[in-house]
């Protein structure tokens, strides 16, 4: 887009250049040397006869008539009159090419205009040129953008034409600016005395402005603030040039509703590149690498809807055979649910390291945990949680379970569903827990598992529930890998689901390895002891 300063600089150029053609054939056709002279260009011969070329009420050369002494006056009358009238031929022609190029500028410019939300690179320059190209076809001394900013309720001064060295960020309460104020509640306002400028401290407003319109911008969503279109004609703007300013405002609205889709957009794609990160650091399995003298296998597999997600499955050796076995579920989605997630799991390594590993107790994890979360989350942002004490020399699985879906005990072909304890995390903070203790075996499998896999649901909205577990459990022998066991119960519900899942998934399959010698039986509650007692 060319800018209005360049525009006229370069018509002038192209005028000067044909009347000083027209100037030379003249010469050649009646014998008497006629030179056009651009004004302020070089200076005059005192001798010699002039007549100005006007266009548009401004000057813009002089024709100079150059006789010899010795030409006689009746001569003289004639080249001077005939030179007078090729003045003005000329000075009429050039008002007509000034009309026409300012027609063909206007055309432009509502092209420009159409095109604003097509593609727009630098939009401070190209908005700040299309003001420039505006004010010129409108005749404007000043045309300025502002935009609304909501939590202040005031408008700032966003882009001016011309704009000036001293020119600063111009902030104002809307209710100070009753032309604001009409102009987007009515689409626009016009100002034809001066007292109501004044009266409203317009400080960008460029000295001897006799009129003015404020044009309210808006897109699909509202108002985002208002144009002003300034002038020193006491007469203000004429009828087409108030269409001209109304078409400015209208695709200045689309091009801000765009320019605010895309940052939108990078915003969005900034933030998912940072989830997709995080989720790639911040996972809630962390099973890590088990010691070998761990006493058991272990596989997992949690999975999210979104890119992070509340979900949790983590194993943390202890050491001298006693590992921490946790999985959990955050109440919620994504970005939520994964902060309640993460603050469970700072809490349990901060409690794991304030403690001596040999007598650490679930319980007492559990309920320091629940303690720490009541006071950095809402009562709404809660957690299931079960924490267990897998230790291999004794063979017993010490657990506490807040809320979370009871695990799976599965030997010989049968399974048992463990016991809950408690309301869970971060509910109450006073709220107290117990814990249960289960005597293992060599191939004994713990199953573990969040709701997002009990709550898959069919076309006929059956749950797959602990059955599903059970019957995919059934359907593997105890020499299978341990990871083909775990692709069994997933499998499984993932072919009992229909649609999109819904909820974060989370698995995890434990497979104890044979112990030499006799064991002595460890507490367990009175049904499932009686139900494995006699296996």
């Amino acid at each position: 887009m060319i800018a209005a300063d360049e525009f006229d600089r370069r018509q002038a150029v192209e005028l000067s250049e044909w009347v000083a053609a027209l100037c030379r054939q003249y010469s050649q056709a009646t014998g008497w040397t006629v030179r056009f002279v651009a004004d302020a260009t070089e200076p005059l011969l005192t001798d010699s006869e002039v007549s100005d070329v006007v266009a548009d009420q401004r000057r813009v050369g002089t024709l100079e008539l150059l006789l010899d002494r010795g030409v006689d006056q009746d001569t003289r009358r004639r080249a001077r009159a005939t030179t007078q009238l090729l003045a003005h031929v000329i000075s009429e022609i050039a008002v007509s090419r000034h009309d026409a190029d300012k027609r063909s500028r206007h055309l432009k410019m509502m092209l420009a205009l159409g095109q604003l939300t097509e593609a727009i690179d630098d939009v401070e320059a190209e908005l700040g040129c299309l003001l420039g190209e505006v004010a010129d076809v409108v005749e404007a001394s000043s045309l300025s953008l502002h935009l609304l900013v909501p939590e202040t309720e005031s408008l700032a001064l966003r882009f001016l034409h011309p704009l000036g060295p001293e020119t600063v960020r111009i902030t104002r309460r809307v209710s100070e600016s009753p032309t604001d104020l009409r102009a987007m509640n009515q689409g626009m306002a016009i100002i034809q005395e001066v007292t109501e400028l004044q009266s409203q401290q317009m400080n960008w407003v460029p000295d001897r402005t006799n009129s003015a319109v404020c044009l309210g911008v808006d897109d699909a969503g509202g108002i985002l603030g208002t144009l002003w279109a300034t002038s020193r004609r006491l007469l203000g703007f004429e009828a087409k040039q108030l269409s001209v300013l109304k078409a400015l405002a209208q695709h200045l609205g689309s091009l801000l509703e765009r320019i605010a889709l895309e940052k939108e957009e990078e915003t969005r794609e900034r933030m998912m590149r940072e989830l997709q990160g995080i989720s790639k650091t911040q996972s809630g399995e962390q099973l890590g690498i088990l010691p070998a003298d761990s006493g058991f296998d272990a596989v997992g597999r949690c999975r999210s809807v979104c890119e992070v997600g509340g979900d949790l499955c983590e194993m943390i050796p202890l050491g001298e055979g006693r590992t921490l076995v946790a999985v959990g579920d955050a109440c919620g989605h994504s970005v939520q649910a994964a902060f309640v997630m993460t603050a469970v799991r700072s809490a349990m390594r901060a409690v794991i390291d304030d403690a001596e590993s040999g007598s650490l107790d679930s319980t007492v994890v559990v309920a320091k945990i629940n303690r720490a979360l009541c006071r950095v989350t809402a009562g709404h942002q809660f957690m299931s949680c079960l924490v267990g004490i897998i230790d291999r020399k004794r063979m017993v699985f010490d657990y506490t379970n807040a809320g979370h879906p009871v695990p799976i005990l599965y030997r010989q072909g049968q399974g048992v569903s463990l016991e809950s304890h408690g309301l869970p995390l971060g509910i109450l903070t006073d709220a107290e827990y117990s814990s249960s203790q289960v005597a293992l075996r060599g191939e004994d499998l713990l199953v573990l598992f969040s709701d997002g896999l009990l709550e898959t649901m069919n076309e006929a909205e059956e749950l797959f529930q602990p059955a599903g577990v059970m019957s995919a459990l059934s359907a593997t022998a105890t020499a299978d890998p341990l990871d083909e066991v775990l692709e069994q119960i997933w499998g499984s519900c993932e072919r009992h689901g229909v649609g999109d899942v819904q909820d974060d998934r989370t698995l995890l399959v434990v497979r104890m390895k044979q112990t030499k010698g006799p064991r002595r039986p460890h507490h367990m509650s009175s049904v499932d002891q009686a139900q494995l007692s006699s296996r």
